[in-house]
């Protein structure tokens, strides 16, 4: 069979007021020429169906499917559509945006990185138009850099457009022309089960894999266990809250990911800055870390913890809406009963030699403390008033946390050993 590039070697010279330019590129469904319109002397692309594919009825209407999801989607970053049509010949076609700036591929070709403020202006814009896709119900399923366009402002700067929704899934819909299918490397692994559910977190998973390839200049690739690297071994210099916070969307179980695209992206971008960052409690094994929630009923403590700047965006809870409380609390337990002192540290704002194991006579064991709270137990989130929040670990502990603005929160306070024999607690030192 004759290849379809070379079968069709150019598309209508016009197409009404349009005049044919040149081919931007093909794939193995379409291919993408620029236009010019004459009338409103402005570029235009034009995204027309291979002509090998245009009688299969399930591609075709696949295609014309992506120019209406393009439509629904309005916004500023997702690639516009604004005409449909068909050729004399019977290939339709549509009217998008032309994006002259490239694609975020290119900003990883002939070895090259982008800085961490340019990571960080590609992965929120694109965040911006991935929500708004969501919003519509729609999931992309194939987030990728090509996928990621560029567009020139006057001022010089970019504005970020995702593209190609062929592969896209509308939630609300079902034609049975969609297929989980995409780029492999980008995918997140529900997407290589036909008959798994999707949602938005499919897309955070292609998103963290996209600032993968930005930082490292490949995609992500895990050993034959389903570990990946760290990216401190691929490029130096990775601080650590980045890497936790693009680990996060690359968890393979979505549970455990960022719950929404732009909690991905504010919280990478908090990290570029140097905030401290919540991150998705990680899956854990039962024996990962030493736990003494047995035998320890007497000596709750309560102490006053002010975090220093704990970025976080609300996270999932039990009814749909968004809680951070929670991730906060979580957070910061497992922070110390992993002896991470630094990190817990940090969100204490302590000096570098503070010690959370051994603190010294009369001072607080932070460690100790976060011991007697088991994490894995249930939750649940109280508004106790002043805009104070009790995240309540059952039969465990709790901790309270304020939001500081829209986007930081701060711990208030710890209980720890709450149970049948003590269930009020005890406060070693007072509450401050």
């Amino acid at each position: 069979m004759v290849p379809w590039q070379a079968a069709r070697v150019a598309f209508p010279e016009n197409l009404g007021r349009l005049r044919r330019v040149r081919r931007l590129g093909a794939g193995g469904f379409a291919s993408v020429w620029l236009y010019h319109d004459d009338e409103l002397d402005s570029p235009v692309a034009v995204k027309a169906l291979a002509d090998n594919w245009a009688q299969d009825a399930d591609i075709r209407t696949r295609f014309v499917e992506e120019s209406r999801l393009l439509r629904r989607a309005s916004s500023d970053h997702v690639v516009s559509v604004h005409d449909v049509g068909v050729t004399d010949d019977g290939i339709p076609f549509f009217v998008m945006t032309f994006a002259d700036g490239g694609s975020a591929a290119d900003l990883v070709a002939d070895g090259r990185r982008p800085s961490p403020d340019e990571l960080v202006d590609v992965v929120e814009q694109a965040a911006r138009g991935l929500a708004d896709l969501h919003a519509q119900g729609i999931v992309h399923r194939d987030v990728k850099p090509a996928n990621l366009l560029f567009v020139s402002r006057p001022d010089g700067s970019r504005r970020v457009l995702v593209a190609d929704l062929g592969v896209a899934k509308a939630l609300t819909t079902d034609s049975g022309a969609t297929l989980h299918v995409g780029t492999p490397a980008y995918g997140a692994p529900e997407q290589a089960d036909p008959s798994a559910p999707l949602d938005g977190r499919a897309d955070v998973y292609g998103l963290g894999a996209v600032a993968w390839a930005l930082i490292t200049g490949t995609p992500p690739r895990r050993s034959p266990d389903g570990t990946l690297p760290a990216l401190g071994e691929l490029v130096s210099g990775v601080p650590p809250e980045v890497e936790r916070v693009v680990r996060a969307a690359l968890e393979p179980d979505r549970e455990h990911r960022w719950p929404d695209v732009t909690s991905f992206a504010a919280a990478l971008g908090g990290a570029v800055r140097g905030d401290v960052v919540a991150t998705p409690a990680p899956p854990r094994s039962s024996g990962s870390r030493t736990k003494v929630w047995a035998g320890v009923a007497a000596g709750a403590v309560v102490a006053a913890l002010v975090l220093a700047a704990l970025v976080i965006r609300p996270w999932s809870s039990e009814d749909g809406t968004v809680n951070g409380y929670e991730l906060a609390a979580t957070r910061f337990l497992t922070a110390l009963q992993e002896r991470d002192c630094e990190t817990a540290g940090t969100m204490l704002d302590q000096p570098e030699d503070w010690d959370c194991v051994d603190p010294g006579d009369d001072e607080f064991h932070w460690a100790e403390t976060a011991d007697w709270v088991n994490v894995d137990a249930p939750t649940r989130v109280e508004d106790i008033g002043d805009g104070v929040f009790r995240v309540v670990f059952v039969d465990q502990g709790y901790v309270l946390v304020s939001k500081r603005s829209n986007s930081t929160m701060k711990v208030e306070g710890l209980v720890g050993g709450l149970g049948e024999q003590d269930p009020d607690g005890k406060s070693t030192p007072p509450a401050g």
